[in-house]
């Protein structure tokens, strides 16, 4: 009875061993897939955003490049028109790409799966308006420039708007980097968070470990007591049946040597009269024989 507690004790403790540590593995492989699958899923996010930027900022040095060119005045008329061409291609490929940015971005915070997220896709939509304008307002600027006789004031003023427009491209990009980095490190810590659990998970199934180590150790030495103890029962039972036996066998042989001598003379006896009925005759012929020779004359035999 005592044995079979223990080794359900015994069972039931390292079932529950086995299956902490499978939990355990179990959730942290799945943490470690699900934070896998958020990190892509942020990086595709603002990818595109900052591939949009990049776009806008490299039509937009081939569009100061060009404005420059006209600006010398040095260019032939054909070359003067294909500078301006190439101008009005960029201005028209950024402002494409800035109304895909925009587009992007309100994507972003539209199907957002959290509110933190939303807002941070709705700051970028609000940096992509920004650019917006200010690209707007350089248009308008380098229109009136090339449209009219060129003035100092109107140029330092298209430079300005050139510098503001690099700034809040380069100041969108930064900040979609930012955003990025923070969502990952937010992942991250989140990570770190269940990493604690399983690392406590982990401490809880080595205590339980060593809490069945001491149990079966001292299981081992109850055991133990109780086998002694059970040995000197039975050495205890072995020396009563042997003096039992031992006294049956004394026993035996009195008896058998105080029933030997009544029952010698009645073992003759009857084995006398068993021989005198066999041979009757014999003998009673031999015994009147014996009385006529020893008889005296005149008596008679008996």
């Amino acid at each position: 009875m005592f044995a079979g507690k223990t080794s359900f004790k015994i069972s039931g403790m390292v079932g529950i061993i086995i299956l902490l540590l499978g939990i355990t593995i179990l959730f942290g492989t799945y943490q470690m897939s699900k934070v896998s699958n958020e990190i892509i899923n942020i990086s595709q996010e603002y990818e595109p955003l900052q591939n949009t930027l990049g776009e806008i900022k490299y039509h937009q040095a081939n569009q100061v490049a060009n404005f420059e060119k006209i600006k010398t005045g040095q260019l032939s008329e054909t070359d003067s028109d294909i500078a301006k061409e190439e101008f009005w291609s960029s201005n028209t490929i950024i402002k494409s790409n800035i109304a895909q940015g925009k587009k992007l971005a309100e994507t972003g915070y539209n199907m957002a799966p959290t509110d933190a997220d939303g807002n941070d896709f709705k700051q970028i939509h609000k940096m992509f308006l920004d650019v917006e304008q200010t690209h707007n307002e350089f248009e308008y600027m380098a229109k009136d420039s090339l449209s009219s006789t060129q003035s100092d004031f109107l140029l330092k003023q298209i430079a300005l708007k050139e510098t503001q427009f690099k700034e809040k491209i380069d100041n969108t990009s930064n900040e979609i980097k930012k955003l990025n980095e923070q969502s990952i490190n937010a992942i991250e810590g989140h990570e770190r968070g269940w990493l604690i659990v399983q690392i406590g998970i982990m401490i809880v199934v080595g205590i339980i470990a060593i809490s069945l180590r001491h149990f079966m150790h001292e299981n081992n030495a109850e055991l133990k007591k109780e086998i002694e103890s059970k040995t000197i029962e039975l050495q205890e039972a072995n020396k009563k049946l042997r003096d039992l036996d031992k006294l049956k066998d004394d026993f035996i042989s009195i008896a058998s040597h105080e029933l030997k001598s009544p029952i010698q003379p009645i073992f003759g006896f009857a084995e006398a009269c068993t021989v005198r009925r066999h041979r009757p005759e014999r003998g009673v012929g031999r015994s009147n024989d014996t009385c006529k020779k020893t008889t005296k004359p005149g008596k008679r035999c008996a």
